[in-house]
């Protein structure tokens, strides 16, 4: 009796020993960021009038990349001016834009990013004749940037937004513009327009994690003007990023081995 009692408490001894290495293990190993992107752009405008595009400037200029393998992309325009009379007029002065990552494939924390600056801002929408227009918007510089972070079970997401003077009016109505806009501050929603400053999305998980940064993004649905409804978007100064881990291998022989071990354990007693 007392050597059964012996080997019992030696195989709980072994037992205990094995799941205490196996969370050691699987706390100390890094897993590998398999994958990673990120995208930059300046503006982005999408509008049309009884569904026929109106104005269309689509992602200028964009910097944009795909991991693995590091990758460091700028781009640059120094100005877009852009104009459909009595609607809608924008213009800009120099925009920049950058994406980057360090994601390799290889273990350990890695990182993707992306930004963008659109300075010296002008947009005026639906321009009134003797009245004030239904919006202007003026701004010297404008930007966001959009970071990722980390490796398994442990990623980050971060937006944020840059702005420098940014004044706007909605039918000749200044609004009040914080100077630090907290995430998805909605400036202004009423007929059929619609602004938002800081737009984000973003996602953090075991997996993975996702940021989407707009600075700016004003919504029209059905905006009269002298072409008829006008519908769509408006998007300044855009960052995004993401990123994917996953579990390594080591880690799952080890956990698959010390398994092994229990269930011999248990055989024995």
């Amino acid at each position: 009796m007392k050597y059964k009692n012996s080997g019992l408490c030696r195989g709980l001894s072994l037992g205990i020993t094995a799941i205490a290495m196996l969370a050691v293990v699987l706390r100390a190993a890094h897993a590998d960021v398999v994958s990673g992107n990120s995208k930059g752009y300046g503006i982005d405008v999408a509008l049309t009038v009884l569904n026929i595009p109106l104005l269309t400037i689509s992602e200028l200029p964009m910097s944009s990349g795909s991991a693995p393998g590091p990758y460091n992309d700028s781009d640059q325009i120094l100005s877009i001016s852009e104009s459909v009379p009595l609607i809608v007029s924008l213009g800009t002065g120099v925009l920049d834009t950058t994406a980057s990552s360090d994601i390799d494939g290889g273990s350990g924390v890695r990182m993707a990013d992306a930004s963008a600056l659109v300075n010296d801002l002008v947009l005026t929408l639906v321009p009134g004749v003797g009245v004030p227009a239904l919006l202007n918007l003026t701004a010297d510089t404008i930007g966001s940037d959009s970071t990722v972070s980390g490796d398994f079970g442990a990623h980050s997401a971060v937006g944020n937004m840059v702005l420098e003077n940014l004044l706007v009016s909605v039918s000749g109505t200044a609004l009040s513009v914080p100077l630090n806009p907290a995430p998805n501050t909605v400036l202004w929603d009423a007929a059929g327009l619609r602004i938002v400053l800081n737009e984000q999305t973003s996602f953090t998980g075991g997996f993975g994690a996702s940021m989407d940064t707009n600075a700016i993004h004003i919504s029209l649905v059905d905006i009269a003007t002298v072409g008829g409804l006008v519908n769509g978007d408006i998007i300044i100064s855009h960052s995004d990023a993401a990123m994917v881990s996953a579990v390594p291998e080591p880690a799952t022989f080890v956990a698959l081995g010390s398994l092994s071990l229990l269930a011999l354990l248990r055989r024995r007693r």
